[in-house]
């Protein structure tokens, strides 16, 4: 068996789905939370000079979206087809525009500017990708955003929601509610017995 490091900081963002999927697919790995102290000189170890990286057998991986589509890859939860992948990959991608919003809520330069990003994230594009979602469940009515099972859209997706519940504000949870089917979805993941054992232990952040 493959000797799998992940290193990331002490925070879910980039680096959680990346947790789940190795948790779901059982394997162990060792869960590298740098210190942001330790990081100047941690940043030189790395490939692109940046993390989430994923070692495997000494080999180390960049970007969070390749790591992901390796493991669901090597572990089977890529699609079953080459049309479920380019799927897989499109619901991905999507959850990326909430991350790029909660990135500029946290950016911005001071409370006008970050109650405006969030405002308009409530309100235009938070509502306009979890229809998206919602819509998806509704014409594939499998329960899973792609094909008849599980795919690794599935775990990135809502380990995302998960972490924007917390990350962005009461407000997003309260919108998510609004979409009975991708709330469900998001509930039927976390419920995975290997990725509930995870969250169950997994260390409080901020992020």
């Amino acid at each position: 068996m493959p000797v799998y490091k992940l290193y990331y900081f002490n925070a879910r963002a980039r680096a959680e789905g990346i947790r789940w999927l190795l948790s779901l697919a059982g394997v162990e790995f060792e869960d590298i939370r740098i210190d942001r102290n330790d990081w100047p000189t941690k940043k030189q170890e790395m490939p692109l000079g940046y993390v989430p990286v994923l070692e495997v057998d000494g080999q180390k991986l960049s970007e969070s979206q390749a790591i992901s589509r390796y493991l669901a890859n090597t572990f089977g939860f890529a699609g079953k087809t080459d049309w479920e992948k380019a799927l897989a990959d499109q619901y991905v991608d999507v959850v990326y525009d909430i991350l790029s919003a909660a990135r500029a809520i946290s950016r911005a330069p001071n409370d006008e500017a970050k109650a405006e990003i969030k405002r308009i994230l409530i309100e235009v594009d938070g509502p306009r990708i979890l229809g998206h979602f919602e819509r998806c469940l509704e014409s594939n009515k499998s329960g899973y955003l792609v094909g008849d099972s599980l795919t690794w859209a599935d775990v990135v997706v809502a380990s995302y929601l998960d972490s924007f519940i917390d990350r962005i504000s009461p407000e997003f949870g309260e919108l998510l509610e609004k979409f009975p089917k991708i709330r469900a979805h998001l509930d039927k993941v976390r419920a995975i017995p290997q990725i509930a054992a995870f969250i169950a232990k997994r260390p409080k952040t901020v992020l």
